[in-house]
């Protein structure tokens, strides 16, 4: 039996602030401190101007896979075509856009919140802007693997130090920089070396 796949583009994407993800759905707490202050506008006002502001925020993406039967015809020695089923599985993707939360003028907290029904990528791009230019950093995580989760990372374009921490819900976790997968990906381009992180569907 044939069988393809399918990749559609879900209609749900979403904004939140990091503040407002209940504890009960976090896949992880990310302290950043910086190392110069990133632009940030307090938040004030209409939603999507908000948003549109440069604040630092993390990007992610999450995906579904729905089984589903597409109809096909195939063209047989017959005056009608044939027609037969075959198995497709559809992956529907969400992107999701978490500002943070400003502690002081270099500590910032960010929430990954979880989402049923959703899968996660295991990794996630760090974007924010300074003075000197527009700024992003990916990283892979796991809560099922035990790794550093507290550790200094420089960034790949302008070279700022960043101090990460992260919190896992269960404890444990992991967490580890990598090479993106595009320049405007929020997943990363390869598996970290020396983990089992799950970082593709």
């Amino acid at each position: 039996m044939l069988a393809s796949c399918a990749f559609n583009r879900a209609n749900s994407d979403k904004k939140l602030f990091s503040r407002d993800v209940p504890k009960d759905q976090t896949e992880l707490q990310l302290d950043v401190r910086f190392s110069r202050s990133p632009d940030y506008s307090p938040p004030q006002g209409d939603l999507v101007k908000q948003f549109a502001s440069s604040n630092p925020r993390l990007e992610f993406s999450s995906f579904k896979k729905t089984p589903v039967l597409d109809l096909r015809f195939h063209m047989a020695l017959t005056i009608l075509p044939v027609p037969y089923w075959v198995p497709t599985m559809h992956i529907d993707w969400s992107f999701t856009d978490v500002r943070g939360e400003k502690l002081d003028d270099l500590n910032y907290r960010f929430v990954l919140p979880s989402r049923s029904g959703w899968h996660s990528t295991h990794s996630f791009a760090l974007n924010y802007r300074t003075r000197v230019g527009h700024e992003s950093i990916t990283l892979a995580f796991s809560p099922d693997v035990r790794c550093e989760r507290q550790f200094t990372a420089v960034t790949p374009i302008y070279g700022d130090t960043l101090t990460l921490s992260a919190q896992f819900p269960e404890g444990g976790g992991c967490l580890q920089v990598c090479d993106s997968a595009t320049a405007s990906s929020k997943t990363c381009a390869y598996r970290p070396k020396g983990t089992n992180l799950s970082i593709r569907p």
